[in-house]
Formats: C-alpha cells, structure tokens, sequence
C-alpha cells in the first residue's frame, strides 16, 4: 500500500508538485491518467532509479507495488519536458535512465546527482540551464485561444459596434495559429 508523506506545490516556472511517499506491504497499484510529464526516483530493495514518465492517455495497472519502497516525484508544468525524450516517445509509457552510482544516475553525456525531496527545484534548474529542460510555449496558444473563442462566440463578450469583441476574436485566432507554429518547430527540432 501506497503511502503519501508529503506533497507541495512548487515555485519553479517548470514544476507543478513535487511529492514524496513510501510503502508498506505489497498491493495492487493504479497509475491515474496525466497530461503532463514526470520525473521519479525510485528506491527498492536496495537499487535507485530515475524514471523519466511520459504523460498518460488512460489509467494503467502497473502490478503490485513493492513493499518497502521509497518515491520522489517532479511533477512538471504542463508543456514542459526533456528535448532528448521527445514527449511523443513517453506516452504511455516511462524511460529508465542508467544508473551510474548509488547517488548518480546518466542522462545525455553526464553523471547527475539523483534529486530529493527537498532540492527538486535545484535539480530542475540545472537540467534548464543545461537545455535538458524546456517550454514548449505552442501549448499555451492552443489552450487560450479556443477558450477566447467560446467566450466571444457563446456572447459572453459581445462583438459590438466598437469591435472590441472582434479585437478578441481575432487575437483569440492569432493565439491558436502562433501555438501550433510553435509546436510544429519544436516538434521539428526534436
């Protein structure tokens, strides 16, 4: 049985949650659907690993949770994720990084320190400014656009005389046309 010990939200730009948890006894364990990317260390019996975890299209039964086992989780912000990973690969699905140590494991060329609880954002930074880590910003333009559109199209904001609603309407289709030009050139560059 899973066992939550803590959970925070975070103040990076690049994390939603960080979250730790432990168990205790074997028993039956479901990975919930998410959109987002994850990073988890794993401890058991004694071996670490780190687990880059794509997002999850549906809840997928993972077998039975080990006992006494250890977890740290990032949660990362959605739109966010690793440039050598492309997200596209990890859906549905996770990556085992190799371990090199008992305190690093390897990603893209380097030894790294496997993260904690309490140094997350640390770690998160160092992947960013190594440009590990990144933004797709195409993701932000493909939410808020169709959201502007609904309220303008649904009369929430009225497209009257003085064209402040078609102001709206027309940056609400320049967010959706620069969000997918976005994501086309990072998917591109992946």
């Amino acid at each position: 049985m899973l066992i939550f010990d803590e959970d925070r939200p975070s103040d990076s730009p690049f994390v939603e949650r960080v979250w730790r948890c432990h168990s205790e006894g074997a028993a039956p364990f479901l990975s919930i659907a998410a959109s987002r990317c994850e990073l988890v260390v794993s401890r058991l019996r004694g071996e670490i690993t780190m687990t880059v975890r794509g997002p999850e299209t549906k809840a997928t039964p993972m077998g039975n949770c080990p006992g006494d086992g250890e977890w740290v989780g990032i949660l990362l912000k959605l739109g966010t994720f690793l440039p050598p990973l492309p997200t596209g690969m990890l859906v549905d699905t996770g990556v085992n990084l190799p371990t090199v140590s008992r305190t690093r494991f390897w990603l893209c060329g380097s030894a790294w320190q496997f993260p904690e609880y309490d140094n997350a954002e640390t770690f998160v930074d160092w992947l960013v400014r190594r440009g590990l880590l990144a933004r797709g910003l195409g993701i932000y333009g493909c939410i808020i656009g169709p959201l502007i559109m609904v309220a303008v199209l649904s009369a929430h904001i009225r497209l009257n005389v003085h064209g402040f609603g078609m102001v709206v309407l027309l940056q609400a289709v320049w967010f959706v046309v620069a969000g997918v030009q976005l994501w086309r050139v990072r998917e591109q560059a992946v």
